[in-house]
Order: C-alpha cells, then structure tokens, then sequence
C-alpha cells in the first residue's frame, strides 16, 4: 500500500492569551473559596466584578477569571466580604496588606510573543 503524506505551512497570527486570575484561600480548607468577589480594573479604567468560581468551560478553576488581558498595567481590588476578612494578598512575588479592609493589586501584563501567561493574585482570608 502506498501512502503519501502532505504537510502544509500555515501562516498567520499567533494567539496569545493573558489572563488574571485570583483565588481565595483559608487556612484549614485545602481547596480554594469560590464565590467571592474581585474587581478588575483594566488599563483603560473599566472595572468589573469578576466573581471566583469552578467552571471549566470558562477557564475558571476556583477563581475569579480575567481573560484575554490587554497588554499594560491593571489592577486587582479584593475587600473584606461575607466569607473572607482579608488578612493579606500575594502577587508577583509581594504581599500585600489590606488598608481599611481592602488592597489594590496592581498586576503589570507583559507583552508575549508565543504562549499563554496567566498572572495569580492569592488572597489569604483570616481564620
């Protein structure tokens, strides 16, 4: 049997994907919280409530989900809420206290040439 074996080039742009995701945590709970509340707010000034969650189909894995991020500096608002005190934030390798029951991330998204980036933003709540 003879077999032929075509190979075609594609070009095009490269999708890169950037999300911001941030996850609640507990102690003495292993997995992270879902239900609670994020504001996002993006390089323009927008803002919107993203909310932490399980939902595979929407990239959301116990977080609340920011994706397809635009290249820039956004920010990340996490408050005081029923079910989590803020005790503090952890984000590109700084913690963060909170002021009056709330703290301001601010998460800076790189440009990429290839791939997916996903920036964390883990909030610890009080005991």
């Amino acid at each position: 049997m003879l077999r032929r074996t075509l190979a075609i080039a594609v070009a095009g742009p490269v999708i890169v994907v950037l999300a911001a995701d941030t996850r609640f945590h507990k102690p003495g709970i292993d997995t992270p919280l879902d239900g609670l509340a994020a504001t996002w707010i993006d390089t323009d000034g927008a803002n919107n409530v993203k909310w932490s969650e399980f939902n595979p189909a929407l990239l959301a894995f116990h977080e609340a989900h920011v994706e397809a991020a635009e290249q820039g500096n956004h920010k990340i608002i996490v408050t005081d809420q029923a079910g989590c005190t803020v005790a503090s934030v952890q984000a590109g390798g700084k913690t963060y206290t909170p002021t009056n029951g709330s703290v301001t991330v601010p998460v800076s998204v790189k440009s990429l040439q290839a791939g997916n980036a996903t920036y964390f933003v883990d909030v610890t709540c009080a005991g």
